[in-house]
Order: structure tokens, then sequence, then C-alpha cells
């Protein structure tokens, strides 16, 4: 029984690796292997991890002394990526109104109710040694 559970599992091996080499070892479909070259992405500056406001041209470390993170070309997407910007739809969800800036008279009257009174930081208790 012993001697079956070797060759069993010295036959499980040869197979894993057989497929394992057979998947390495594929020729190309044009004959030829061919080697990918990674490809070298353009960094357009260095940042902070934790504070995106702090740049740099230069590796090197951040205020809080961590490694400055490069930021490449294709990374940024659109605009700046300080900018803050919001989908229209969910900007329709939402319920926001836009409207340029006006200088005018506050159309509402407020009326409120107010205590006037004393600083007790400031109170001063004054002692004299006489009565009255």
């Amino acid at each position: 029984m012993n001697r079956t559970i070797q060759i069993v599992s010295s036959l499980a091996v040869a197979i894993v690796l057989g497929v394992f080499i057979g998947r390495m070892w594929q020729p190309e479909a044009d004959g030829a292997k061919t080697v990918s070259q990674p490809t070298e992405r353009e960094i357009l500056y260095w940042q902070a991890p934790m504070d995106p406001t702090y740049r740099r041209d230069a590796p090197g470390k951040s205020p809080m002394g961590m490694d400055l993170v490069p930021v490449y070309a294709g990374d940024l997407g659109e605009g700046d990526p300080l900018t803050v910007s919001i989908s229209p739809a969910i900007v329709n969800n939402l319920a926001i109104r836009t409207a340029p800036v006006e200088r005018s008279a506050l159309a509402r009257r407020v009326e409120t109710v107010g205590y006037v009174g004393y600083d007790e930081d400031t109170l001063q208790h004054i002692h004299t040694r006489v009565d009255g």
C-alpha cells in the first residue's frame, strides 16, 4: 500500500510539472519568442503621499518623513488631482443649484430674542474689613 501511494504521488507531481513546463515553453504564433519590454512612463513630479499639495521635482522625503511618491503622466486623468468634481447625475440628485455672485439686500427679516447680562469672568469681589 505504501508503494502504491509513492507511485501515484510521483505520477501526480510529474503531470503537474509537465503541464507547467508545457505552458511556459509554448511556441509563439509567428514562430519566434517575443520579449516584453517594460515601458518607461514619464514622471511629472514627486508628491507627498498624505499631502498632495507638497510637490517636488526630485525624489526625497516629505515634511512628515515619508518617501515622496512619483506622479506619472497617464495617472492624472482629467484636470488637476486637487480639483473636486461631481458627476451631473449626482448634482441633479442632490438638487444643487448654482448662480453667479451678486451684491444685493437680504430679503428676509430675522427676529430673535436676546438677553443682556454681565461677563462673569470679569466679575470682581471686594471684601472690606468694616460693614457698611
